[in-house]
C-alpha cells in the first residue's frame, strides 16, 4: 500500500512540477515573432570597367591627365514598400556591401536613394574615409593582386522618405589616387570593379 502511495505522490510532484514549469514558459511567449537571417538576400551585383565610366574617350589620352577623379554609375530597381509586405515590421535593415578591386587606384563607393532615375532622395552613409585600397600590379602593368572589401551599412528605417519612396538605388564608384605609368596606360582596358550589395532585415511580426 506505501508503495502505490509513493507511486500516486511521486506522479502528483511531476504534475504539479511540469505545470509550474509550463505557466513561466507561456508567460515568457511574446505576442510578436522576430526573425534576424543570419545570410543577406543579394539584390545587386556588376562589373564596372572604363567603358561605364565618365571618363571621355580615347582613355589612353584622358586617364593620365584628367584632373579629377573619374566614377562610375549603375542604377537598378527597389522599393522597399514591394520588397517587404509591410514595411512597419521592419526592426533593423542594412545592406551587405561587398567589391574587389582590380584597378591600380584607390575606390570609393557611394550608394543613393532616387525616387526615380532623376530625383535624388539621399545617399546612404558610408565611412568617407574607407576607400578600397588600389590593386597590385607587376613590372607589365598587369594585376598580381586584387583588394576586396565587404561592409555591413545601416539603413534608417525611421527615415519615411527613404523606406516609402525609394524606387531605384544608384550605385556609384570613384577612382581617386590613380596610378599613372605607360604600363597601366596600355592595361586600362583590362582593369575593372566588381561589385554586389544583399540586404538583411530584421523583422518583427504580430503573431496574431
Amino acid at each position: 500500500m506505501w508503495l502505490h502511495i509513493k507511486k500516486y505522490c511521486i506522479i502528483l510532484c511531476t504534475l504539479f512540477f511540469l505545470t509550474s514549469c509550463f505557466k513561466e514558459d507561456l508567460s515568457k511567449i511574446s505576442d510578436n515573432y522576430t526573425w534576424e537571417p543570419d545570410v543577406s538576400v543579394p539584390i545587386f551585383e556588376n562589373t564596372y570597367y572604363l567603358t561605364d565610366s565618365n571618363l571621355p574617350v580615347p582613355f589612353t589620352s584622358f586617364y593620365p591627365n584628367l584632373n579629377r577623379d573619374i566614377t562610375f554609375s549603375k542604377d537598378f530597381d527597389l522599393s522597399f514598400t514591394n520588397l517587404f509586405e509591410d514595411t512597419e515590421y521592419i526592426r533593423k535593415l542594412s545592406f551587405n556591401l561587398g567589391a574587389e578591386n582590380f584597378f591600380p587606384a584607390e575606390l570609393h563607393i557611394f550608394i543613393d536613394f532616387m525616387q526615380n532615375p532623376n530625383v535624388y532622395i539621399k545617399t546612404l552613409e558610408i565611412d568617407p574615409e574607407i576607400n578600397i585600397p588600389a590593386a597590385s600590379i607587376n613590372n607589365q602593368g598587369e594585376i598580381t593582386i586584387s583588394q576586396p572589401f565587404v561592409q555591413l551599412i545601416p539603413v534608417n528605417i525611421d527615415d519615411e522618405d527613404i523606406i516609402q519612396n525609394t524606387d531605384f538605388i544608384r550605385v556609384l564608384i570613384r577612382i581617386t589616387n590613380r596610378e599613372i605609368s605607360d604600363e597601366i596606360i596600355a592595361n586600362l582596358e583590362n582593369y575593372y570593379c566588381d561589385c554586389s550589395i544583399g540586404i538583411k532585415a530584421e523583422l518583427q511580426v504580430p503573431i496574431n
